[in-house]
């Protein structure tokens, strides 16, 4: 990795869940100018409760990909000392809280560069009466320069003490891919030839004032039924203003989403490789029964 990427969150790049550097408004403790959905649409969004080595708390979003492991941003987990994972609503207790006890970020996370910001974590135990997950796809092909896809972004939001009381929210964006997907700011040759160097790893939606805010770091990208990106990093794009405060929903900022597809086998091993192996499993205990049956 160059020192040129390296340095990219020094000169004005902002991971989303970091409250000191957002600005925040009542109406954006989520995605800003987002709306409520029905839980069952999109049943595998999950809330992220990390208690902090200092004692303090942050919140990020998280994707549900099987029963027992979460896909989320690395960066959120910088430093913990523990995380909760949960369904929001309007009664949390304890049958929808789960104690993460595995995490894995990706072997090449940089960050500086958020280059491979992923992380899988691995709940104690299911949540129950969940019965879709997020899809992933091998065969769905993004092809850079053309024309943008309608995708879904959803994100649990930032709460000031406890678990949220309201469900997530999700936004309608248009995102495109390719060296040309994201807006650069032209003052700031450092972010902007940052950008250029990483394309290949990242969506990028095109700005409006719908956009991933505090504690929706890690939150999904659904594009076509599918999970394509996980919300990592936002900048402004605008000349003089890389230095600056930034205000959830303002048309200025720049998302960017971890391309999950560059990432799939890395998530297959981890995360989808143990269903597998319980289906085989039973196919060769029920063999096995069956000989022994046979035999007798």
């Amino acid at each position: 990795m160059s020192i040129l990427i390296t340095s990219i969150l020094w000169f004005g790049l902002i991971v989303i869940c970091q409250n000191q550097s957002v600005k925040l408004n009542s109406r954006f403790h989520r995605i800003a100018n987002g709306i409520f959905f029905n839980p069952n649409s999109y049943p595998f969004v999950v809330g992220l409760k990390i208690v902090l080595s200092d004692k303090k708390v942050d919140y990020c979003t998280g994707t549900l990909l099987s029963p027992l492991y979460v896909l989320t941003a690395a960066h959120c987990i910088s430093t913990f000392k523990s995380v909760e994972v949960f369904r929001s609503g309007p009664k949390i207790n304890f049958e929808n809280i789960r104690t993460v006890v595995e995490f894995t970020k990706h072997p090449n996370y940089n960050e500086f560069s958020m280059i491979a910001d992923l992380c899988l974590m691995k709940m104690n135990r299911p949540f129950e009466n969940i019965n879709n997950y997020a899809k992933l796809s091998q065969n769905f092909k993004v092809i850079p320069n053309r024309k943008s896809l309608d995708c879904v972004i959803l994100g649990i939001g930032k709460q000031t003490v406890g678990f949220p009381k309201k469900g997530a929210q999700l936004a309608m964006v248009k995102v495109n891919y390719g060296p040309n997907a994201c807006l650069l700011p032209s003052d700031n040759t450092i972010v902007s030839n940052a950008i250029k160097e990483s394309w290949k790893f990242f969506l990028c939606p095109e700005p409006n004032s719908s956009m991933a805010c505090v504690g929706d770091s890690g939150g999904a990208l659904i594009c076509q039924d599918f999970l394509l990106g996980v919300t990592s990093h936002a900048y402004y794009y605008l000349p003089g203003m890389s230095h600056q405060e930034m205000n959830c929903g303002d048309s200025r900022v720049q998302t960017r989403y971890v391309f999950v597809n560059k990432y799939l086998k890395w998530i297959q091993n981890i995360a989808l490789n143990e269903a597998p192996n319980l289906k085989y499993n039973s196919i060769i205990l029920i063999l096995f029964l069956k000989i022994i049956s046979f035999l007798k």
